[in-house]
């Protein structure tokens, strides 16, 4: 089940236009789905599963190293190239182009999409919220992210502290993949800015975990991720 509240939308200059917030979600960790795994009753031990997960993985990028792609009921990828070529002749440079893994979620994931329930629940303006995202470098909100450019996000109960390893800014690809940005420039309760890291193209969500909220540190992780989705090209 997944939780969301309305808030108002201070995007628009329409009266009384509301978007979803969703409310705190757990994120999971190859550890913690390997509990899980458990949990469903297995002859697997934890160290069985976890080597074949890591042979997965491994496996995965040795396909895509050689040129291979994946299609999986979880996920599928593909190739991209990014950059302008100066006609024929031209090849690829990698100071002027990117070759990008692309992710596009499969039919088990677009299936359950459908599947997860969802529950109202009223606002609590004791949470962080998520008002605005602005790139910088495409002078865009709520749109676009561009890779080593600067990310602005304005909202309430922002800031990001703590000592937990989960605790920071994430960009979340389709696949699950999540990477952090290394270096917040402003962290404070009413926005944040961070250099984006290095992403490759793809579909992703912005997600906030601290341990900081009301002026207060928390011992248990706060998360928040945020319901639109950017584009990275």
């Amino acid at each position: 089940m997944v939780e969301y509240s309305l808030t108002e939308n201070t995007l628009t200059s329409a009266k009384g236009d509301y978007r979803a917030q969703i409310n705190d979600v757990r994120s999971y960790d190859k550890e913690a789905l390997i509990s899980r795994i458990l949990q469903r009753g297995t002859l697997l031990t934890r160290t069985d599963i976890l080597a074949v997960i890591n042979a997965m993985e491994e496996t995965i990028v040795d396909i895509h190293k050689e040129g291979g792609t994946v299609t999986l009921p979880l996920f599928s990828t593909g190739f991209s190239i990014s950059g302008v070529f100066k006609g024929t002749d031209d090849s690829f440079e990698p100071g002027r182009h990117r070759l990008n893994i692309t992710v596009q979620k499969g039919k088990l994931l677009k299936r359950t999409q459908q599947e997860i329930h969802l529950q109202k629940v009223d606002f609590n303006p004791a949470q962080a919220h998520i008002y605005r995202v602005t790139d910088v470098v495409s002078g865009t909100d709520n749109e676009k992210l561009t890779p080593g450019g600067v990310v602005k996000i304005s909202g309430t109960r922002l800031k990001i502290s703590g000592k937990d390893t989960k605790v920071g800014l994430w960009f979340v690809a389709a696949n699950g993949t999540e990477t952090k940005a290394d270096h917040l420039v402003r962290n404070m309760p009413s926005e944040l800015t961070a250099i984006i890291p290095s992403l490759t193209a793809g579909k992703y969500h912005i997600k906030l975990v601290t341990q900081h909220t009301g002026g207060k540190d928390t011992k248990a992780p706060k998360v928040l991720v945020h319901t639109i989705e950017f584009t990275v090209s």
